[in-house]
């Protein structure tokens, strides 16, 4: 069927694609845009799993049709594209710019590694430097942020969660994922992971038969033990940084006497110097916002301080420049 513009200077054909070049007459075209199947299988729909797109004999009813000159424009998924480049290719086209668009929808809570801390996705604006993972050599790496996309979007969110992560994302966001491999021989059931990390849209991640990264290998010049890892997540939770000294405190109540022995072995464990002082608080209703104990207000309880200054200046800096202060 053919359909005409009311000026008659365009022509709108409606059918299958292969049917309607057929009609069209020989180096009579300018130009071709075209967003075709990207083959990905996309939600197990059969349309995206033809492999028209892959098939030189597709592009080359399209190379037909184009005028001397004339050029071709096709979209392709991130991880077929290079199958349609070589299709087109042998149909006679020559390659020319290739342009990438790696995108995907977060929700709004989703926070970025960046060279001052973590920020929400919200707060990331171009040219800020953020880390990402070089899948080839499973470093992190810094990279500016070149571009930030915001879209509204109304649809089903995917919930990709373990003992480790837990993202919210829409279907075509691309998550970095290891595939888990199941074989069956003699009865035995084994899973092999494969060795290379790669890209694949969340809708296609599967429970039990992928791996997500948790986190990748540091390779800074500051390297800390678990003890003073632990040290420091309770200075991050619990601490300060002197504004007037090179100095940290790290604060716990006699209510915690658990935390206070285990604070002293770790300081004693690595040999940091320390002084320690003590201090009476009351207990202040307007910062109380927990009913249960309100049979505290209007008491005292102490408050130990943990003072870490020059005699142990080399992990009072370590942490400042692992954990800057924003």
């Amino acid at each position: 069927m053919e359909l005409y513009s009311s000026n008659e200077h365009y022509k709108l054909y409606e059918g299958n694609m292969l049917d309607m070049l057929s009609v069209l007459t020989p180096n009579s075209i300018d130009s071709i845009v075209t967003d075709p199947p990207y083959e990905l299988n996309f939600m197990g729909k059969g349309w995206d799993n033809t492999g028209i797109a892959f098939q030189p004999t597709t592009w080359k009813k399209c190379y037909d049709v184009l005028k001397p000159g004339g050029y071709l424009l096709a979209f392709g998924g991130s991880r077929t594209y290079h199958r349609i480049a070589c299709a087109i290719e042998d149909a006679g086209f020559e390659i020319r710019d290739c342009i990438q668009w790696i995108y995907g929808c977060l929700s709004s809570d989703t926070e970025i590694l960046t060279s001052n801390g973590w920020k929400k996705c919200g707060e990331i604006k171009e040219n800020d430097e953020v880390y990402s993972l070089d899948l080839q050599k499973n470093i992190l790496v810094k990279n500016k942020c070149k571009h930030v996309f915001k879209y509204d979007y109304d649809g089903d969110m995917i919930n990709l969660k373990n003992q480790n992560t837990d993202q919210l994302l829409t279907p075509n966001h691309h998550v970095i994922v290891k595939d888990v491999v199941r074989t069956r021989a003699k009865g035995i059931t084994s899973y092999t992971k494969h060795d290379y990390w790669q890209y694949k849209d969340a809708w296609q991640v599967r429970s039990g038969r992928t791996i997500l990264p948790l986190a990748s290998n540091y390779n800074g010049s500051i390297e800390i033990g678990n003890l003073a890892s632990e040290l420091m997540g309770l200075i991050l939770a619990d601490g300060n940084y002197h504004k007037d000294t090179n100095a940290i405190s790290l604060y716990q109540t006699e209510h915690n006497k658990p935390i206070l022995k285990r604070v002293r072995y770790i300081l004693g464990k690595l040999g940091l110097e320390y002084s320690e002082y003590t201090r009476e608080v009351e207990y202040d209703s307007r910062n109380i916002k927990d009913k249960l104990r309100e049979d505290k207000y209007g008491k005292t309880y102490v408050e130990h301080q943990f003072y870490l200054g020059e005699k142990c200046a080399w992990f009072v800096n370590n942490v400042k420049e692992l954990c800057p202060e924003n």
